[in-house]
């Protein structure tokens, strides 16, 4: 009986343990922020990044906070990582050389972190 009693309770003992190792898949994923803003003063610009696009107006003077809801800026909310992202001028220049300017590059995006990028 004895013999019994201490083979449950290692085999109870193990179940315990593995069932503590079970990881917490619902854990929310870490995210930071990115805003784009611009000093151009000609058209709209679009903004390309982790397969989201947002078009916002051009120009602002100052760099925007983090967080600022703006029809001069664009921000997103990303997990944690290194992404390309396409900035575009809709209307050219001024000086009408091109149709259109694109800018390719990359940011990172660290958890709780705000990276203002400035075209």
């Amino acid at each position: 009986m004895k013999k019994r009693i201490f083979i449950l309770s290692i085999a109870l003992s193990i179940l315990l343990i593995i069932g503590g190792c079970k990881k917490n898949t619902n854990a929310a994923a870490k995210t930071g922020n990115v805003i784009f803003s611009t000093t151009f003063t000609n058209g709209d610009i679009s903004v390309t990044i982790h397969g989201e696009t947002k078009t916002f107006e051009s120009y602002l003077q100052d760099s925007p906070a983090c967080g600022t809801v703006s029809t001069h800026c664009a921000s997103f909310s990303l997990p944690i990582g290194t992404y390309n992202f396409t900035m575009k001028c809709n209307q050219g220049f001024p000086w009408g050389e091109h149709d259109d300017y694109y800018s390719v590059t990359s940011v990172t995006i660290t958890e709780g972190g705000c990276t203002n990028v400035r075209w």
